[in-house]
């Protein structure tokens, strides 16, 4: 019995499979979000603490947990428009938490080019390519602080802003196609590349 155990075990087919934008499921999978969801709640506490010694504004902190609280409903019905405009709301806390704990003007920049592009994101699936482009427009706007900013060509990251540069303003290619998977594609690229700056 057990040569036939490990025979079966060496027999084991992989397959590996593609799974892009094009290719994939582009369904939210509402396990692993519900569970993300939560896992959130045991950090929260603690950066609640953290923001009351820091923000000025402290309804800015409670509004925040409830609309967690928010999040975390439309995810446990499954809800996709509704978690989409809750982690909006949610989304808009980042840049005024931001502006009260760093001085560091990239780092503001960033979390507000990342809200707005978010923003358009969110709106995605009821086609309101009005608003998606509005919400990249204002975060090549923010983002254009970065470009000019003459400390990234000291600091050598001038290539990889103006590479992330080029792909906000390519979003606005896939709102003029109207056309949801290019817009998914350089969303996603998007957000690799300025998660490395």
């Amino acid at each position: 019995g057990e040569n036939s155990s490990q025979d079966s075990e060496q027999n084991k087919e992989y397959e590996l499979k593609s799974t892009g934008i094009l290719t994939g499921d582009t369904e939210p999978n509402w396990d692993e979000i519900k569970n993300d969801v939560e896992r959130v709640y045991a950090s929260l506490y603690p950066t609640t603490v953290d923001l009351y010694q820091t923000i000025q504004n402290q309804q800015d902190i409670v509004n925040f947990n409830k609309e967690y609280d928010n999040l975390t409903q439309a995810v446990k019905n499954e809800n996709k428009e509704d978690s989409l405009e809750e982690l909006t709301l949610l989304y808009d806390y980042l840049p005024r938490f931001i502006e009260s704990c760093t001085d560091e003007e990239k780092e503001k920049t960033v979390i507000k080019t990342k809200n707005y592009i978010f923003k358009a994101y969110s709106v995605l699936d009821k086609e309101e390519w009005g608003t998606i482009s509005e919400n990249i427009n204002k975060a090549s706007e923010e983002f254009t602080k970065l470009v000019t900013d003459i400390n990234n060509k000291e600091n050598g990251n001038q290539y990889n802003i103006n590479k992330i540069y080029i792909i906000i303003n390519e979003l606005q290619n896939a709102v003029l196609l109207r056309d949801k998977e290019v817009f998914l594609i350089k969303y996603k690229n998007v957000l690799d590349e300025i998660e490395n700056i």
